[in-house]
């Protein structure tokens, strides 16, 4: 497991072997270059796999999304030099009517079927990451959707609760609605024995006076 540092220094020396090989390309021009460009790439992808190897640990982003970039440049350096060196040797056949010696067909470099399938790696990987990103999102969701419902369930029980202790105080208030009303038929009954008690009172009281009165005539 390489350091951070080590995998910095990694990172530049494949940022300035990918200037190198990039302006040894775009001023291709004669076929004695090519070991020297096939070396550059080959010290490039040594390079590339040191970053695979050491760097690219507990998925970390950065230097995972820079192997992929450097990756395909290395498919596309090797691509481009094969074009242009057969550019180049047909071109001195035609001009020269001899051919060369030089053999950019080793097994250093990528066939069209090679690239298909390291461009179908490179899909699946996609593909891949955004899989485990819907997962995530997914779970992310069912955990939100489970405590939603359980909030929903505890809601539900808080209304039941809250129904029962209405009714309960609905039940009170007619209970006590009947006691209030007994408490007034009462009263008012105890109203009448009164007057009548008072009435009766008042007719003795009145007696007593008309036998004094008439007795002292």
């Amino acid at each position: 497991m390489a350091s951070s540092t080590d995998c910095e220094t990694i990172m530049a020396e494949l940022d300035k072997q990918y200037t190198e090989i990039s302006n040894d390309l775009s001023e291709f021009n004669n076929l004695k270059k090519i070991q020297d460009i096939k070396s550059k790439i080959n010290k490039y992808k040594i390079n590339i796999d040191k970053l695979q190897v050491n760097c690219i640990i507990d998925n970390n982003k950065n230097y995972k999304s820079k192997f992929r970039e450097h990756r395909r440049t290395l498919r596309e350096f090797k691509s481009e030099l094969n074009i242009k060196s057969s550019q180049l040797i047909k071109s001195n056949l035609f001009d020269n009517g001899e051919s060369t010696n030089i053999n950019i067909d080793d097994s250093n470099f990528i066939d069209p079927n090679h690239a298909v399938m390291e461009k179908g790696l490179d899909i699946q990987d996609a593909s891949t990451t955004k899989l485990k990103e819907i997962n995530r999102k997914i779970h992310d969701t069912i955990d939100i959707g489970t405590n939603t419902l359980g909030k929903l369930n505890k809601n539900t029980e808080q209304i039941a609760n809250a129904d029962d202790k209405i009714e309960s105080v609905d039940l009170t208030l007619v209970r006590s609605l009947k006691i209030i009303k007994r408490i007034g038929r009462k009263l008012a009954t105890d109203k009448m024995i009164w007057c009548l008690l008072i009435l009766l009172v008042l007719a003795i009281i009145g007696i007593l006076i008309w036998k004094y009165e008439y007795a002292n005539k």
